[in-house]
């Protein structure tokens, strides 16, 4: 499979019309310079970015607090004048998170926050690419083996998109517009309202449809349905599984919500890290956000990264949810997944101990 071509030519659609900015870091610089060279073939006209773990470290440990919460000036007018964004950019090494604060990470972000939303008014399209979290010192850092993660995630994005769309609008059709959701498993009872929302069926491809919505963007691999419920109408407890935050793995983590505001935030191991990412988060970082279900028919667990997509996962985010027709600002989304949930939509199981039952 060529991932460069179907990232360019297939999920954005590039063509000789479009702006195109590519960034990468050193670890995906091979594969950053294969997706520059397929916008160029396409005629695009191409802007190619470097970062990296070097440069994330001198930012949280060099640069002033002034010069992080100014206005990007540069960021502000490739906005006006991008039309696709193909992100392939991330941290290598872990442990640099343990010489960085959310808090510090989070300076500015108002400014970061108006720029996407001119970015999405705009229907600047958007791919970013997971292979740029999948790095040998992440995975010793999570226990998890570096070759089985590489072939899962390769594996997941050799899947067929026109089967995950085509599963996706079936079950979107017992979620839009449900009034009564109720997700049940170990440690998990919640209810939830749809009436008046939609799904988006993200099955790595953005068209004119993706666009009109406000949700120009796709994540590679890629395969869940999303729907953001009424904020007020989420009701209840959930406990997650295991997953990474902040170069830490958080376990046992439960939320409790009353009226779609989150009451209480626990977790059996590295819960500081939780409440510390939480804490630097902004704009409605306390509301219920939205939830997903996993259509990926390649995609098989791994404890973690691509466990949302295995088809039945569930997956519970906190914050802004206001591409998915929410009312959620902000930029702070943090979640995690449940893999053996019960979902009900009026009576019927969508969703059974984890297995789709359409």
């Amino acid at each position: 499979m060529n991932i460069a071509k179907q990232i360019v030519r297939t999920s954005l659609a590039v063509t000789d019309k479009d702006i195109v900015r590519v960034s990468a870091s050193p670890h995906t610089l091979e594969l950053g310079f294969q997706v520059a060279q397929e916008v160029e073939r396409a005629g695009a006209e191409l802007l190619f970015t470097l970062w990296g773990d070097p440069l994330f470290l001198t930012e949280m440990r060099e640069v002033a607090e002034e010069y992080l919460t100014r206005e990007p000036r540069v960021e502000r007018q490739l906005a006006e004048i991008e039309t696709a964004e193909i992100h392939l950019a991330g941290i290598q090494d872990p442990k640099v998170f343990d010489k960085a604060t959310p808090a510090k990470m989070r300076l500015g972000a108002e400014h970061q926050q108006a720029i996407e939303e001119r970015k999405r008014q705009r229907g600047v399209r958007s791919a970013f690419i997971e292979l740029s979290l999948v790095t040998p010192q992440r995975a010793r850092k999570y226990g998890i083996s570096y070759p089985k993660w590489k072939r899962l995630v390769n594996a997941a994005l050799a899947a067929n998109l026109n089967t995950i769309r085509n599963k996706g609008q079936l079950v979107a059709k017992n979620l839009d517009g449900a009034p009564t959701i109720r997700i049940t498993g170990l440690g998990t009872d919640l209810t939830l309202d749809c009436t008046g929302r939609t799904c988006v069926v993200e099955d790595g491809i953005v068209d004119s449809a993706d666009i009109q919505r406000g949700f120009p963007y796709t994540s590679l691999p890629t395969g869940y349905v999303a729907i953001a419920p009424d904020e007020d109408s989420v009701n209840g407890r959930l406990t997650l599984d295991p997953f990474p935050l902040w170069g830490k793995w958080v376990k046992g983590a439960t939320w409790e919500f009353k009226d779609g505001k989150l009451v209480s935030m626990h977790a059996v191991k590295n819960e500081k890290v939780l409440k510390a990412v939480y804490e630097g988060g902004t704009g409605d970082k306390d509301r219920f956000g939205y939830l997903t279900i996993g259509l990926n028919p390649k995609a098989q667990p791994l404890g973690a990264f691509i466990d949302s997509l295995v088809p039945g996962t569930l997956g519970i985010s906190l914050g802004a949810n206001e591409a998915l027709g929410g009312q959620n600002r902000g930029t702070s989304a943090i979640g995690g997944a449940i893999r053996s949930a019960t979902i009900r939509t009026d009576g019927f199981e969508l969703v059974k101990d984890g297995k789709l039952r359409v």
